[in-house]
């Protein structure tokens, strides 16, 4: 055994408590060390915590009470109930009617459908659409302030009834409560009552997890739903009541031909320089508000009975400035934005436009080209620069091959032969264009659904018509080398942008500019919250005092409209970025530009929708989606009246030979309004690499002529493996090419060009 060695040295450990000023400075690594200063907290003592509670529940019951206000007393706001069925067995009048007598209401005398509860000091307004208007039941629920869903205990529900409730939880909706018709008198058994209770409380619930659902025959839960109805506060839909917006009582014209709406003002405090946009007819201007009599809001009294507010009220020169005195869709033409001409458009011969410059070196070529042509003298087809030294001078060199070919309107090459026989096909070919287009028509579903697959397996590849030269069917694509990082000029000069362009109106942030517009246009008192108005719209369109002819619409039929102001700017045309999410029960893809209708705010309106991808870009350049597939997410833009909030957007398909039933495509809300976003269009092209010798690449297919090859010479090269590189030199007269890539390419891979275009929204048809 080896003997433990005693005669080393130990030193003493260092044991000192702190940290040496060399090991600090190591461990901050050049970082300066900054004290923390955090001041030690305060331990709130149980009576502290108690008083905290005490003041916070007293601050929700202010709140509670000062929303509540407005449905108190004499000059109380009536509360607007709709009660949508689910299925078509329901008879929505003889639940109004029940609903009615276990609160032993009595007819007001204030307006048609309104019913006075002495019990509880409030009023009701019932509102019954038909069950067969879809747009009549979004547009109650949208403006009521409980909406009263009514279930069948003997009919199922069925996909239309589940449209209508999965399409009003998507706009959004105030407080709902679930009802059961005809449960005792159809079943009768306790046991299959139990049954059908809970299948359809486990169907409602998923809509709305924290409602139960009540027996509308059954005295005591009938008299519980009105009394919730008569007590309960409504939520509200945020969208809506942040805003000044009315439920008329009473809808007519007058002399000058003004629609004339009476009813009370809720949401916000509403001001004469607004615009009004009553849901099914459109915007309109306020002409004169009379102030019936105050409501119940902050500065609503009774003593300002009587009151006129025109269109000149007291404003200082910015608020002005924010106020349009004049009804245009568009800016004015002072205001227009300058369109930038596009240079490049004038240059003859260039070649394809790379990050938004024509290619130089193409130029210069083709300049070469127009001088080789001016000296008279004709080659043979495939005859280089070279070669056309050695020919002599002023003789001509044609091949007999090329004797008969001629070229078509279209840049095609055809045979003499052809030609001549062209006219005497042409009555056979009248003939049959009705037969084919009866065709096309038939296999149009077949092709889409293609197309969707193609576009999910080989996103925006397309292949050319050898006939065709690439450079004139992709004339208005262009080379970048970056879409993230180009400079494209969002206001260039493009044949196809739209005529009111210039005169769109650009809010900027939607934020911002809403706050702005509320802090500088002083709403405050003019016509407070509550208060009962007489208000008179400018108008010109028959269809409206048409409507305003029949109260019927209005009042004996159930029908709710609403009259909602809008903020300063609403009523301008712009660009409209809204986004989607694919609903879940949506298994097909829906192509860009094919209408559908979409439902944002109040406004509901028929668009041919541009798809493109979300997310913030520095260039603000998006990628065009020709497709939106299922489960996916994107951009929907289009031309129409601009949105200063973030309302819910709801997205309908459009069946022209269904007008009852709507199906919902997805939801989404409004983005902004950036009218300088950019969407572009991508063409890919795609070779196969013919012959590799290291990093140098031989590929065709691609093109298939050799003016195409030094078209778009500048334009950078991909794989699909990752891969870049560039065009270096072309090969013969058939398209083939040389390349040169940043790393070795593998046989199996795909060589790819992309190039965009910038395609552009339409206008919207309101419905």
């Amino acid at each position: 055994m080896g003997q433990k060695h005693n005669l080393k040295k130990q030193h003493k450990a260092f044991k000192a408590r702190h940290a040496t000023k060399g090991s600090i400075k190591a461990a901050n690594k050049g970082r300066i060390e900054q004290s923390e200063g955090i001041a030690k907290k305060h331990v709130m003592t149980k009576l502290e915590r108690r008083n905290l509670k005490t003041q916070a529940r007293a601050t929700k019951m202010s709140a509670l009470a000062e929303k509540n206000k407005i449905f108190d007393g004499r000059n109380g706001v009536p509360r607007n109930v709709a009660i949508i069925p689910l299925t078509g067995d329901i008879d929505s009048v003889k639940v109004a009617e029940q609903l009615s007598t276990s609160l032993e209401a009595v007819q007001s005398n204030e307006g048609a459908g309104i019913l006075s509860i002495p019990k509880f000091r409030q009023k009701l307004r019932l509102f019954i659409p038909k069950f067969q208007d879809f747009y009549q039941i979004m547009d109650a629920a949208r403006g009521a302030d409980f909406v009263l869903f009514v279930l069948s205990a003997t009919e199922e529900i069925k996909d239309y009834g589940e449209q209508i409730i999965r399409c009003i939880t998507s706009q959004g909706v105030s407080t709902s409560f679930g009802t059961i018709w005809n449960l005792q008198e159809s079943l009768g058994t306790q046991l299959k009552e139990k049954q059908v209770v809970s299948s359809l409380t486990s169907w409602f619930t998923h809509f709305f997890p924290s409602e139960k659902l009540y027996n509308l025959e059954n005295d005591s839960e009938n008299k519980i739903i009105g009394r919730l109805l008569c007590q309960r506060t409504p939520k509200g839909i945020h969208w809506r009541d942040s805003k000044a917006y009315i439920i008329p009582e009473q809808m007519e014209v007058d002399s000058n031909n003004n629609i004339v709406l009476i009813g009370s003002v809720r949401g916000k405090s509403l001001s004469p320089s607004q615009f009004m946009f009553i849901q099914g007819y459109g915007d309109y201007k306020i002409a004169k508000i009379e102030l019936l009599h105050g409501g119940n809001g902050n500065a609503g009294t009774s003593e300002n009975a009587g009151m006129d507010v025109d269109m000149e009220t007291d404003m200082d020169d910015d608020q002005k400035a924010i106020v349009s005195t004049e009804f245009s869709r568009l800016l004015p033409a002072e205001e227009a934005i300058e369109i930038h001409e596009d240079v490049n458009e004038h240059m003859e011969g260039r070649g394809i436009r790379v990050d938004g410059h024509a290619d130089v070196t193409s130029l210069v070529e083709a300049k070469a080209e127009d001088n080789m042509i001016k000296q008279s003298r004709k080659l043979p087809e495939g005859t280089s620069s070279y070669q056309a030294a050695w020919f002599i001078e002023g003789e001509d060199y044609e091949s007999d091959e090329d004797a008969n070919i001629l070229t078509d309107e279209e840049g095609e090459l055809v045979a003499a032969e052809d030609n001549e026989m062209e006219d005497d096909n042409n009555m056979e070919s009248e003939s049959e264009s009705g037969d084919e287009e009866m065709e096309l028509e038939s296999h149009r579903e077949h092709d889409i659904e293609r197309e969707a697959k193609d576009d999910l397996e080989f996103p925006d590849e397309i292949e050319l018509d050898p006939m065709v030269p690439a450079s004139k069917r992709l004339a208005r694509y262009r080379g970048v080398r970056s879409i993230r990082h180009t400079d494209w000029d969002a206001r260039e000069y493009d044949q196809r942008m739209p005529e009111e362009y210039p005169r769109l109106f650009r809010p900027g942030n939607l934020i911002a500019k809403g706050n702005y517009i509320v802090k500088n246009l002083g709403f405050s008192d003019v016509v407070s919250l509550g208060s009962k108005i007489k208000i008179y719209l400018e108008t010109n369109d028959t269809n409206v005092r048409t409507a305003t002819e029949e109260p019927s619409l209005l009042l004996n039929n159930g029908q709710l409209i609403a009259a909602y102001s809008l903020l300063p700017g609403e009523e301008k045309l712009g660009f409209v970025n809204t986004t989607i999410t694919m609903d879940s029960e949506v298994m097909e893809p829906i192509k860009s530009k094919q209408p559908i209708l979409i439902q944002y705010g109040p406004r509901r309106m028929l668009i041919n929708p541009l798809y493109s991808q979300g997310g913030n870009s520095d260039n603000d350049v998006y990628k065009f989606f020709r497709f939106i597939h299922p489960g996916r997410t994107a951009v929907v833009t289009f031309i129409g009246p601009v949105s200063l909030t973030n309302a819910p957007v709801v997205y309908y398909r459009h069946d022209p030979e269904n007008t009852i039933e709507r199906k919902i495509i997805g939801a989404g809300s409004v983005q902004d309004s950036d009218a300088d976003r950019i969407i572009v269009k991508t063409a890919i092209l795609t070779g196969l690499p013919v012959k590799i010798h290291r990093k140098l690449i031989t590929i065709k297919h691609m093109f298939f002529s050799r003016k195409d090859v030094e078209y778009f010479m500048q334009v950078p090269l991909f794989t699909k493996l990752g891969a870049q590189g560039f065009i270096k030199e072309c090969l013969g007269t058939h398209g083939l090419f040389k390349a040169t890539f940043d790393k070795k390419i593998k046989s199996e891979d795909t060589i790819a060009m992309a190039l965009y275009k910038r395609v552009w929204p339409k206008r919207a048809v309101q419905v």
